[in-house]
């Protein structure tokens, strides 16, 4: 039974402590020292208001805590990351669930077929990266799952590259519409990036995790 995503828990177990940022003690003592090279500099019949060094102060101290917040924000975005790579590690060699399009391979592809409401039978359809159907086969109308064997309608092997999987439901011989199928792949290499943890599938495809929708 696929488990949806979204209902798996991945709550950091140790969200970590973000470490000290790099002090900007020297960029202060610079400030400070532009700060005194003006006073020892200034025009003694006409001295800067000190208001004016007042707001000096201040813009820097609003750039400062700024540059602060976002160095313990990118620490943070880190240690939730390798919070979840952790969590994600025990789906390494499960099956996933994944919508859309897929990269073919090689070799066979399942497709998770839920035929719609009141359909009498179904067709199973292939379409390639164009949306040219490829592949169709008469299905019934039950729940069930279809195995690709990654040739054409006519016998052909299709080539590597991106496809679809969809389902054409019928009634009474009228057609019920067509309806996007999820492929089931197999998770072969968890991995980190700067924005995301990425998953490898068996057919070599890499996605970020909250693309796949099910867990098996």
């Amino acid at each position: 039974m696929l488990e949806p995503i979204s209902a798996i828990d991945l709550s950091p177990t140790n969200p970590g402590n973000p470490s000290q940022p790099s002090p900007l003690s020297s960029d202060f003592n610079a400030f400070l020292n532009m700060l005194t090279t003006q006073l020892k500099h200034q025009d003694p019949l006409n001295p800067v208001d000190s208001a004016d060094y007042a707001m000096q102060l201040a813009a820097f101290s609003t750039v400062e805590q700024q540059v602060l917040l976002n160095q313990k924000m990118d620490v943070l975005q880190n240690n939730l990351h390798q919070n979840t790579l952790a969590s994600l590690s025990n789906w390494m060699g499960k099956t996933v669930k994944l919508p859309g399009s897929f990269t073919y391979s090689g070799g066979e592809v399942t497709a998770l077929i839920t035929p719609p409401t009141g359909s009498e039978k179904t067709d199973f359809i292939v379409r390639d990266a164009t949306g040219t159907e490829i592949f169709r086969h008469r299905l019934g109308a039950q729940d069930q799952e279809f195995s690709w064997a990654g040739t054409t309608s006519e016998g052909a092997v299709a080539p590597v590259g991106p496809y679809n999987f969809a389902l054409e439901g019928f009634a009474k011989d009228q057609s019920l519409g067509v309806f996007e199928l999820a492929s089931l792949q197999t998770i072969e290499e968890l991995s980190q990036s700067a924005e995301d943890i990425l998953v490898t599938l068996g057919n070599g495809q890499t996605l970020p995790w909250k693309n796949l929708t099910g867990l098996r």
